[in-house]
């Protein structure tokens, strides 16, 4: 069970200091800690998942593979049906609360200790299977788990990792002491369209993997401008470009693992000396120097949330701190003191595709997409209704696209075109010659994460959304 955040009737029921001597514990030995701390609650509680974590630890690629772990969470359920979350740090349990609500836990029969504890669990895992590898990306080193199995409900433990670069896991069946099934976490569809005809026909580019990021120098002029996108292929995230127009690509990097699987936001242009292209990633700001192929990163201590290269060539950022949402702010960088200054004091998550560095909140019930020409004649905005258009007076708003959308995009000559595109969350893309007044489909994509992006005044392109699947290795 993975939540995001706790629920606002939580309740706290434990809170000890961790202890400052480090204490690591097997499998078997965090239940039996589990257990006994539940003993002194009201009532009868029963243990439905045990996990090791990273919380309370700062792991390091060989934690884990002496079968034991620092930190460990037991999710337990009493008669009543509500759930309780126990952390346990240092052989000590050091917090537990009741988020609030019943469990929704799979029935996996009455909860009882495992019969094989996690130093035999992980030897047995590679014996089976040595290509699982410590995991280096959000998790770090060797994870383990006991817990009923969704598919079919009985108890089973687990050894995480990675394989092929990507999350895997090992799952056993604790009895009989045997390998149940292994399976790593795949990136599968995905894909691109290429509209050479400013959005009015559209056929297949020739990039496999989810691509989640395209830009190409906003102040170029050449009919065929460099195109840059970022795509992962299931083991890797690549920066890749085109110079046919989509026909064909090249890839030019590999980011790092830390960087993980997708990117943002991507904007490229001049920048600090170079033509760069620079990427919006889980850990820091990648930037990819066009003359020479060289790779760096500017730290942001957390994700970055969009990107924006301003006609000065300052560069703009949303930074949020991990797992922090509500920390998400405006910053810019100062390149003579190699620092982030922060802009405004208010949250923001995007920046709008209008003329200067305008950042805004990204809400369900307000504003959500703004995009205008470089006059700021035309103005079109997205909300929870549809696509609108600003009145002449820039006060009444109008709406010509009703729908949820996913994505808006103007061409670059959106003042005298007219033309701007947005995909919706039926599948369809939708096109317009008139500013916003009114809409016409062009073409539909399967599933609903599609996005649209201009990249000159008649090139243009849809990433069609992929999904993370589990498959045997």
């Amino acid at each position: 069970m993975a939540l995001t955040r706790e629920p606002q009737s939580a309740r706290v029921i434990l809170v000890t200091p961790v202890p400052e001597t480090s204490r690591e514990l097997t499998l078997l030995e965090a239940w039996q800690l589990a257990e006994a701390t539940a003993s002194g609650w009201d009532g009868h509680w029963s243990i439905t998942a045990l996990l090791s974590t990273d919380v309370n630890d700062a792991p390091t690629p060989d934690t884990g593979t002496s079968g034991r772990r620092r930190t460990w969470q037991a999710d337990l359920v009493n008669d009543a049906g509500a759930t309780r979350w126990l952390r346990m740090t240092n052989g000590v349990a050091v917090d537990a609360i009741d988020p609030g609500y019943a469990a929704m836990a799979v029935d996996g029969g009455p909860s009882r200790p495992p019969a094989i504890d996690s130093p035999d669990l992980l030897a047995l895992a590679l014996r089976e299977h040595p290509a699982l590898r410590p995991g280096a990306d959000k998790a770090h080193g060797y994870h383990f788990a006991y817990a009923p199995d969704p598919l079919t409900g009985r108890w089973l433990a687990s050894v995480s990792g990675e394989a092929i670069g990507a999350p895997a896991r090992v799952l056993i069946d604790p009895d009989a002491k045997a390998v149940v099934r292994a399976e790593r976490l795949a990136m599968r569809g995905g894909g691109l369209l290429v509209s050479r005809d400013a959005g009015e026909s559209w056929a297949e580019s020739r990039l496999s993997g989810v691509v989640t990021a395209i830009a190409a120098d906003a102040a170029a002029v050449q009919v065929t401008p460099r195109v840059f996108a970022a795509a992962w292929s299931g083991d890797s995230l690549g920066l890749w470009a085109t110079s046919d127009a989509g026909q064909s690509w090249a890839r030019v990097a590999i980011l790092p693992g830390p960087a993980g699987p997708s990117a943002r936001a991507m904007v490229a242009g001049p920048w600090d000396g170079a033509d760069s292209v620079l990427l919006a990633t889980n850990d820091g700001v990648w930037v990819y120097r066009i003359p020479d192929g060289s790779l760096g990163v500017i730290e942001t201590g957390g994700p970055v949330l969009d990107l924006l290269l301003d006609a000065d060539g300052t560069l703009h950022a949303i930074l949020m701190k991990q797992a922090d949402p509500e920390s998400a702010r405006h910053y810019r960088w100062d390149t003579a003191g190699s620092r982030w200054e922060l802009v405004g004091p208010q949250r923001v998550t995007r920046f709008a595709d209008i003329p200067g560095a305008v950042a805004f909140e990204e809400v369900g019930s307000g504003q959500t997409i703004l995009a205008s020409g470089a006059s700021g004649q035309y103005t079109l905005r997205v909300t929870p209704r549809g696509i609108e258009l600003a009145g002449s007076a820039g006060a009444d708003w109008e709406l010509t696209q009703p729908g949820g959308v996913l994505g808006l995009a103007v061409a670059p000559d959106f003042d005298d075109s007219g033309i701007a595109l947005a995909a919706l969350y039926t599948g369809a893309v939708v096109l317009t010659a008139d500013h916003g007044q009114t809409w016409h489909q062009v073409t539909e994509v399967p599933g609903r994460g599609a996005q649209v992006t201009f990249v000159g005044r008649t090139l243009a392109f849809i990433s069609v959304p992929g999904s993370a699947q589990w498959e045997g290795f």
